[in-house]
């Protein structure tokens, strides 16, 4: 090994030990999920099983939960024809209660009305320790199950940045070789910031921006994360704001007719949401009714002052359901958002208010700002004033207060669940094809650039109907592999016989008609042949450690053409390749293929005719 070389590796391990060990830092002083109870004696939230999938199969569907059989024995996802196979990998997700919990149940059920498969991996999902305010993710120990169930999908779109999980997702994603990397679009949701550590924040926000240009594609959800995470030559940053469900709502202007202004807040009851610079804002005020929505660690605190300060214009409601949070936004004049920090990076509920009719009210904070500034008031962070100021203004001009009810209400059609849906699938499908070009580079010969040029040329020399190029990878016992077609076209999943030609250690010809032959390999390769296909050549590549590619040529009923031995020298010669040096037996792979070969044609048969 040269010193270069250990240089370099020494250099990535630094850089591994140095995230993971930020990553370690900030997860001890991150506040506990919202909706999730802890073990007092162990410390554990969630149980030791693996991973839980939730599975949207349609409209309103609740998340399925499947037993450890179920889970480990299953193909894979099943997508409706033309959709994606999507998993989400959040630190949230229902029946949490929180903003971005939210905000992935929206993008599951639009994706899933645009007749995409969606599956949700949340943090809650994995066995985690939490101490008061320690909180650890196991993920990184589910990695060689993870892995493998990854390649199982089109998309993984991870959510972050999480410490402990986010980023240890995309280190042990860097450990495949390229050709079985998944495809990964990265949804950014807002820089850590906590009050106390605000220098190992910094560092760790830095890291979690360089990591996020290691995925496909990056999507914000406003222009200021844009502009800070855009990276000439990194990956592409797109800008998809969060959507509403207006799906069965009604909203409607506020009137300019006189009376008290009413104030809504919703959200968990945590200090950098602004609770105490609210509460000061509206005390002692006549004519404005302050309700809050939502619970949390300060709920006690809370309570507690509105008791002790006598602040009548106070109702804490506690949490409510969908139905009569709809009609608290309904009664509601003011939708307000009086977050200190950048963890509030957008606002789901001011949209949803808006929806409503009612004007927002927030800190003028980035992404935030976007969504109020246009039809509402921002003020700065944590100024009392600015913000009493906001709301006595609105009490005292009500014609004021109706103009930007209406304005609201109008703006809000922007943000519709459907719309979100449709600019994610869009980055989806565009990221999984790049994905595709660059697994075509690792499957193709040399000097062949596309799959469709190859394909279309051996075609045209050997005059056969058909022709693919498949890409297999091997983790352990488990195979994935993603297959092109002369008409450009690809799919994520490998056909039988491709699966079996893998092992080979040398091109073959096979024959309908050799079932009964005294070749064993030979009987068991012609027996996973499509229904219809006369012959094939079978031609491996050696690409890399455990990646195989398969050139397959195919003759059909009725072109009353047989392939033969010179059909096989016409491919290897479009091939360009030298039998003697390139086709050979994958090291630590063909063994396993070959035993497939040997003892699993049956079974691959009848996979072939059941297609």
């Amino acid at each position: 090994m040269t010193k270069r070389t250990r240089s370099g590796q020494g250099r990535r391990a630094g850089r591994l030990l140095g995230t993971v060990a930020t990553g370690l830092a900030l997860a001890m002083v991150s506040g506990l999920p919202s909706g999730r109870s802890v073990d007092p004696a162990t410390g554990l939230v969630g149980d030791r099983r693996l991973p839980l999938q939730r599975r949207s199969h349609g409209r309103g569907s609740e998340p399925r939960r499947h037993d450890v059989a179920e889970r480990t024995s299953r193909p894979g996802p099943a997508a409706d024809a033309g959709g994606l196979r999507i998993l989400i990998v959040t630190s949230e997700a229902p029946p949490v209660v929180s903003g971005i919990s939210r905000t992935i149940e929206h993008l599951q059920k639009g994706l899933t009305d645009l007749g995409h498969h969606v599956d949700i991996v949340s943090r809650a999902d994995y066995p985690a320790f939490i101490r008061q305010e320690v909180r650890l993710s196991s993920i990184g120990l589910f990695w060689p199950t993870l892995r493998r169930r990854f390649a199982a999908y089109d998309v993984i779109n991870l959510h972050g940045p999480v410490p402990t999980m986010s980023e240890v997702v995309f280190l042990l994603r860097s450990t495949l070789h390229r050709a079985q990397q998944p495809t990964v679009v990265y949804t950014h949701h807002s820089d850590l910031a906590i009050a106390a550590v605000q220098p190992l924040c910094r560092v760790y926000n830095g890291i979690a921006r360089t990591l996020a240009h290691r995925a496909d594609a990056v999507v914000v959800s406003s222009q200021a994360y844009q502009r800070k995470l855009h990276r000439n030559g990194g990956a592409p940053v797109r800008l998809i704001p969060w959507g509403v469900d207006l799906r069965g709502r009604v909203g409607q202007a506020r009137s300019a007719q006189a009376g008290p202004l009413k104030v809504l807040f919703v959200g968990q009851f945590r200090v950098y949401k602004g609770i105490n610079v609210l509460l000061d804002a509206v005390a002692g005020q006549d004519g404005i009714e302050l309700t809050m929505v939502g619970s949390g660690p300060m709920k006690d605190e809370v309570t507690e002052r509105v008791r002790r300060e006598g602040l009548t214009n106070v109702t804490l409601a506690g949490r409510l359901s969908d139905d009569d949070l709809e009609e608290a936004y309904q009664r509601a004049d003011v939708i307000v958002l009086p977050s200190l920090t950048t963890a509030e990076a957008y606002g789901l509920v001011l949209a949803e208010g808006m929806a409503a009719g009612c004007v927002p009210v927030a800190s003028a904070l980035p992404g935030v700002v976007e969504v109020a500034a246009e039809t509402g008031i921002v003020c700065p962070p944590g100024d009392v004033a600015a913000l009493r100021s906001a709301f006595t203004g609105l009490r005292d001009d009500r014609h004021r207060l109706a103009t930007l009810s209406q304005r609201s209400l109008d703006r809000s059609a922007r943000f519709s669940v459907r719309s979100m849906a449709q600019s994610y699938a869009h980055e989806f499908v565009t990221a999984a094809e790049s994905a595709g070009r660059r697994r075509a580079g690792h499957a193709l010969p040399a000097r062949w650039s596309t799959p469709a040029h190859l394909l279309d040329e051996l075609l045209d020399r050997i005059g056969a109907d058909e022709a693919t190029l498949t890409l297999l990878c091997r983790d352990g016992r488990v195979q994935h592999g993603q297959t092109w077609a002369a008409d450009g076209s690809s799919r994520r999943q490998a056909a039988p016989l491709a699966r079996l030609a893998g092992g080979l250690s040398e091109p073959v010809v096979v024959r309908a008609t050799d079932t009964t032959a005294g070749e064993p390999t030979l009987a068991r390769l012609a027996a996973a042949l499509p229904a219809g296909v006369t012959s094939a050549l079978l031609v491996p590549l050696r690409r890399a450690r455990g990646v195989v590619s398969v050139v397959q040529v195919m003759t059909h009923e009725g072109s009353g053409r047989v392939l033969d031995r010179r059909d096989l020298a016409a491919c290897l010669q479009v091939l360009d390749l030298h039998y003697d040096s390139e086709l050979l037996a994958v090291p630590g792979y063909s063994p396993v293929i070959d035993r497939r070969v040997e003892r699993g044609g049956r079974h691959a048969a009848d996979e072939a005719r059941s297609a």
